[in-house]
This record gives C-alpha cells, structure tokens and sequence, in this order.
C-alpha cells in the first residue's frame, strides 16, 4: 500500500504494472486504492496504463482470489471477456478449482454454463458448440467444484465441440465419482456424440470396469448396433477390455455381429490386440471361429499372415476348431500364408496340428484345379 501511495501520478505505467501486480498476487487492498478514480475516467480499457481491467480479471480468478475478483468486477472489469482461446474468468476459476472465485463471479452476472469457444467456433453458437465450465471440474476430477457448478444451475448436458457430454468425458477418464454425481443431476446416459459414439463406448475406453457397470445398469435398454453394424462389444474387444467383453457379453451382446464394411466380428476386433483374455471369453459364448471377414478370410488365415506375437491367438483358434483346410480367394490355405508372410513360428504350429495327409490332399486338390483350369 506505501507503494502504491508513493507513484506519482504521472507514471501511468508504473501503475499499470502495480495494478497488474495486485491482481496477480491478490491485493485487493492495492486496487481499491489504484481504481476508484481511474473507473469514471478511463473505464475498463486503460491503453495508456498498459493494461487491460477485463484481462486483469483473469489473474486473480485463476489464482483463488475472490477479494481482488469482487474489487474489480465493482470497478467495471467484464466477466464475459475471453482470450484467443475463448476462456473467460469463469473457466480459469473451474480450471484451478476455485468455487470461491466462481460464487464471486455468479454474483457478478457471469453465465455458469457459458460455452467455451475454443478452436474456432461460432460466438454465437450455444453450449453444444463450447465447453462450459463443468467440463473443467470433470477433467480436473473435482467432485467437489462439479457438485458447486451442478447446484447452481450449470447445464449437466451441455456439449462441446464434438458433441460430447461432461459424462461423456468423466467415463473415458474411468471417473466412477464423477459419472454417478453427473447422472445423478441430469446426465443422460444414452446420449450421443456427433460421431454417434455413446456414452457406453467412451465408458469402454475408460480402464474403470466399475464405470462400465453403472452405464449399463443406468441404460433402460441395450443400446443397438451403429450405422456402421458395430455394437459396444467391438470396441470393448478392440480395446483389450476382457472384463468389460465379460460383462457386455453377460448382458445379450451378440458375439457373432459383424461390421458392416469390414465383417470383422468382436473375435477379429480382440485378436487384432492380441487380446487372449477377450477372445477366450467370445470362444466361451460360441464365438464363430471361422466367420468369414469381407475380404473372404477367416480368422485363422488372417493370422497366419499377420505381424507380431501371434502363436498363442494362432493356438487358442486351433484349440477352438479353426479351419486348417479353408482356402482364401486365391486357394491359399492358412499354411500357405503363414510360410508367404515368414511367420515360421505360426509354420511350425501349423504343421505340429494338421491332420495326417493333409498337405498332401491339399496339393493334390491344387494340381487337380490347374489341370481344369488348362483344360487337361
């Protein structure tokens, strides 16, 4: 406060800096004392102090000091300015955690569930458009600031650029808490993001098991396959969830349903990630081991000229009756494609578990089919 009595009033910006400083470190005292004459006189643009009274908001904000926020929004500072980045005082405040600062600002006018426009949005978009504050406490994981924003009114469905909802996000992020008090004041479980992702499958690429339970005891009923013919079991198999295949599994999801471009089946998705577990408990559930995919191969031919540890997903399919015989479109047998592809390991196992004759038999039926396609 000796400080600030001693500037001359001449030095504008050594008061700019003053002030910035006590908005910084939160002297609320400082700036009752640098502002009052200031807000008849320049307003909340002060160009000639090098300083800024909206930009000053966000300093203190930040920081948790809800005494420097009061002082400056009673001298004209805007609660609604926002950077490049479209965060206003309120985001910075849910940001760091600060409810204090956020009920300062409340009462000062500032809209709880404004969006924010980050990456180019429309202004004049709604919620869906931005992210509002409560995306801020779910991603910071704090319950106890989410509850505070959801309490006052903040909209538990607002949207964000993708589409996607703060539950949308607190399941990804495997937040069991946060999910339940999120439904718990509106969220709805069956909503969709733009790319019509349900909040099922962002819980499935969360590692919280538990999150996936309470999403499927929440929903009314099973969500249906997408646009493209994949259900929630794809991406749970694809992701190496064997618990949530387990469970998805356990609640009616058809283990045979093929996707729409690909034909893969959860058994194709969970080998792709070498997932043993996942396909163990397909197998178990009747599983097709020899679907056949949209390029006319089965499993076990796909594998066989795969890359990377491959022998024990190559074995849990022989266990489980893969087709040693079946030709792709070219006549290529599984053997055929592993020894093509170098899988020598994927060779070897394959040879160990023919049948007796079977090489032979194959190349006869080979020489029998060239000599009618030559018209001997």
């Amino acid at each position: 406060m000796q400080i600030a009595k001693g500037l001359h009033p001449g030095r504008q910006g050594a008061t700019g800096d003053l002030l910035c400083l006590a908005a910084e470190n939160g002297h609320a005292s400082v700036l009752k004392y640098l502002l009052p004459a200031r807000r008849c006189d320049w307003g909340p643009r002060m160009p000639e102090f090098g300083c800024h009274l909206d930009k000053l908001l966000v300093r203190p904000s930040r920081k948790g000091h809800h005494g420097a926020v009061k002082v400056l929004l009673d001298h004209g500072a805007d609660h609604s300015w926002a950077n490049v980045k479209g965060r206003t005082a309120l985001h910075h405040a849910a940001t760091s955690g600060f409810s204090s600062v956020i009920e300062v600002l409340l009462d000062g006018g500032a809209e709880i569930s404004a969006p924010d426009w980050h990456q180019g949005a429309d202004i004049s978009a709604k919620c869906n458009a931005g992210r509002s504050p409560i995306f801020n406490a779910v991603e910071s994981n704090n319950l106890e600031l989410a509850e505070f924003l959801l309490s006052k009114g903040c909209d538990p469905m607002s949207r964000e650029n993708l589409g996607s909802t703060p539950l949308h996000r607190a399941v990804e992020n495997g937040l069991y808490e946060m999910s339940k008090l999120l439904v718990r004041y509106g969220s709805q479980v069956d909503a969709e993001a733009d790319s019509k992702t349900t909040v099922l499958d962002w819980a499935i690429r969360g590692r919280d098991v538990r999150v996936v339970i309470f999403i499927l005891e929440a929903l009314a009923k099973m969500p249906p396959a997408n646009a493209l013919g994949s259900s929630a079991l794809h991406p749970a198999a694809a992701l190496g969830r064997p618990e949530a295949v387990k469970i998805l599994i356990d609640k009616g999801y058809d283990v045979n349903l093929k996707i729409l471009d690909r034909g893969y089946t959860p058994l194709h998705e969970a080998f792709s990630r070498r997932c043993i577990g996942s396909m163990e408990h397909l197998l178990n559930k009747g599983a097709d081991v020899n679907a056949v995919m949209g390029n006319g191969t089965t499993l076990l031919q796909f594998a066989a000229a795969a890359e990377g540890d491959l022998v024990n997903a190559v074995q849990l399919l022989l266990k489980n009756g893969a087709d040693m015989e079946a030709w792709d479109v070219d006549g290529r047998t599984p053997l055929d494609m592993a020894m093509t592809a170098g899988n020598y390991d994927v060779v070897e196992l394959l040879k160990e578990n023919r049948p007796i004759g079977l090489h032979a038999a194959l190349r006869r039926r080979r020489s029998v089919s060239m000599d009618i396609f030559k018209g001997r």
